[in-house]
């Protein structure tokens, strides 16, 4: 029983630690057992093959960790993502205390971290990024993606039929599939990306471990908690090689009287309304800023909001407001892109106008061959009993003065096992073997410029 003895003594160690559980790693070809994890490097820990999980707090079971059988017991590798060596440190000692004078368990406890690696001597920080020199940028890619419940854990939602346009969870929490984490990564990587804006995603931790584990820690984050109830929320994610100073602002406050429930004063953004300002460091005039959306779905709200279209209108109105205010506060030729998704279709309907007359417009429309309405194609809908429905719902807008720096904007299309473009979907089984019903967009402008109005000095010929 040493070993199960030897485990009782690591979680009671770190209660605090286990509730930071972050996605464990698969072993291939491994067996499943019930395991606890901390923040850490790596951390082996010996245990009972077989342990019930009714031995271990449910507070401190968040998820399946994969365990080698090793000679009748089974050692549990916890691939974890942040390498906070302090604290798997500081567990190890607290552990080490509860064993006490018993030289069994504390033989049996230092074997365990001398073979876990957990050791500052073998375990470096991985070294921060060569900073790229901003005066010799000469292209600057944009973007924006809907991940489609990038959660710690997800589960299904219905509407429900007593809140009407609110939604109920039924079914339990599952994590979101390796390949489509691993595709979503390849169309991040492929596109290279420097700032994109991303949405459904559940939060800090859950965008933290995609960037980590399949982004090779190659960007920044950036989220604050938004309004939804479901917890979809828009972030932003920046190259961490990039010198820039960056100011994360919310809108979620933002309120609004709804018809729908008798003028009452309620929030108006869904999730938020985040906005990114970025700035060189030392230069306090925006380099440029770039907000994220995510409006309102069409579901109907109920009460005579037929696709929710007087709602998501409203968050339009008040975005063109939100980004005179940031006009009259950064300076009226400040860069500012809207970048997201607009759930509508976003260059037809009759809401997105008012975006139009703040003098915003869609990339695409800056190129000198736009691309067709089946190349902006961005989501597919494939409704029971009706036909598949695919349109432009997502778009990184420009203020107008940015139309001459555009040069490339293109939709990113998944790729198979060769490489080779996948179709759009015109099936939902067809949908549901890409990793979100949505495609990322992509916008590449010359940066020179962008750079040069707020460092002057800069000499023309430092882009080549």
């Amino acid at each position: 029983m040493g070993t199960l003895r030897l485990l009782a003594a690591l979680l009671l160690a770190a209660p605090a630690l286990a509730v930071e559980v972050v996605s464990v790693q698969p072993i291939a070809g491994a067996s499943a057992v019930m395991g606890v994890g901390a923040i850490g490097t790596q951390l082996a820990a010996p245990i009972q093959a077989g342990l019930p999980s009714s031995f271990l707090p449910v507070s401190v079971v968040p998820q399946t960790v994969q365990a080698i059988p090793l000679a009748g017991t089974a050692r549990a590798i916890l691939n974890l993502n942040s390498p906070t060596l302090g604290l798997v440190q500081g567990f190890a000692a607290r552990a080490q205390a509860l064993a006490g004078s018993d030289a069994k368990l504390a033989g049996e406890l230092g074997t365990a971290f001398e073979n876990s690696g957990a050791r500052p001597e073998l375990q470096d920080p991985p070294a921060a990024p060569a900073m790229r020199d901003l005066a010799k940028i000469e292209r600057f890619r944009f973007g924006t993606y809907n991940m489609l419940n990038l959660f710690e854990k997800v589960g299904e939602h219905v509407p429900d039929p007593e809140r009407p346009g609110k939604l109920k969870k039924v079914s339990d929490a599952v994590a979101k599939e390796e390949w489509q984490l691993k595709e979503q990564a390849r169309a991040i990587l492929e596109s290279d990306l420097d700032v994109m804006s991303v949405q459904e995603v559940e939060n800090v931790a859950a965008l933290k471990d995609f960037v980590d584990r399949y982004l090779g820690s190659r960007y920044r984050l950036f989220l604050i908690e938004g309004n939804d109830e479901r917890g979809i929320d828009v972030a932003f994610i920046v190259k961490n090689d990039l010198p820039l100073e960056i100011e994360h602002i919310t809108h979620k406050d933002e309120t609004w009287r709804d018809p729908m429930l008798g003028n009452r004063e309620t929030k108006l953004f869904s999730r938020d309304l985040p906005e990114l300002v970025v700035r060189v460091k030392g230069v306090s005039k925006p380099l440029f800023a770039l907000v994220g959306t995510h409006y309102k779905s069409k579901r109907d709200r109920g009460g005579g909001d037929h696709e929710s279209n007087g709602l998501r209108r409203a968050q339009v109105e008040r975005t063109a407001q939100i980004i005179g205010r940031m006009q009259a506060k950064y300076g009226k030729d400040t860069p500012i892109l809207l970048a997201g998704d607009f759930n509508g279709r976003m260059n037809h309907e009759p809401e997105f106008e008012a975006l139009k007359r703040t003098g915003l417009i869609d990339a695409f429309d800056a190129l000198p061959n736009p691309p067709s309405e089946r190349d902006r194609i961005t989501h597919t809908y494939h409704p029971r009993g009706g036909p598949t429905q695919a349109h432009q719902m997502d778009a990184v807008m420009i203020v107008s003065t940015l139309k001459n720096l555009i040069k490339r904007a293109f939709v990113y299309r998944y790729k198979d096992a060769q490489g080779r473009e996948k179709p759009i979907p015109r099936t939902f089984e067809e949908r549901s073997k890409n990793p979100s019903d949505h495609f990322p967009v992509v916008v590449e402008m010359e940066f020179q410029p962008l750079y040069r109005r707020v460092v002057p000095g800069a000499p023309l010929a430092a882009a080549r």
